[in-house]
């Protein structure tokens, strides 16, 4: 009977051990990302005969949101307010070597949030992977150093 409990002893330790996952992870080919730069104004826009004259504040790239003042139904004439905001558009296409160093980078993290700080990567290899039209899908395998201390609480038999 080796498998069988004999009996429980209070012992107090943090217990590190080495363990593994398998992390499946899937990246996009493509990346799109508008990042706003928290410059903003206001500025108003007269439409007449799809002439657009502005004024106010204008950026390059901007996102703005727009209240109509005056819309007239016969004449083509409309009047808006707008909340302008300035934006940085990334667009970009990884090789599927890009995606998949930036799927491990992500697979990493994503790891070593759920572990906590005190775990640390100790190897890791791929295992499958599969570039389809838009996405890079893979397998990682992680070894990790990581707290692997439990918690029990004994009731005493007497």
């Amino acid at each position: 009977k080796a498998d069988e409990i004999v009996d429980l002893v209070k012992a107090q330790a943090i217990i590190y051990g080495e363990t593994w996952y398998n992390v499946h992870i899937s990246y996009p080919l493509a990346y799109y990302e508008k990042i706003f730069t928290g410059r903003e104004g206001k500025r108003l826009s007269i439409i007449f005969f799809n002439k657009k004259i502005k004024i106010g504040k204008s950026f390059t790239k901007e996102d703005n949101v727009t209240t109509d003042i005056v819309h007239h139904n016969f004449l083509p004439l409309k009047i808006s307010f707008e909340k302008v905001r300035e934006v940085v558009l990334i667009d970009d296409f990884y090789t599927p070597e890009e995606a998949y160093e930036e799927g491990v980078k992500l697979a990493k993290q994503e790891l070593l949030t759920k572990l906590g700080t005190e775990a640390k990567i100790l190897n890791q290899k791929k295992l499958k992977i599969l570039v389809n039209n838009s996405t890079i899908d893979m397998d990682i395998f992680f070894k990790v150093y990581e707290n692997i201390t439990d918690i029990k609480k004994i009731e005493n038999g007497d």
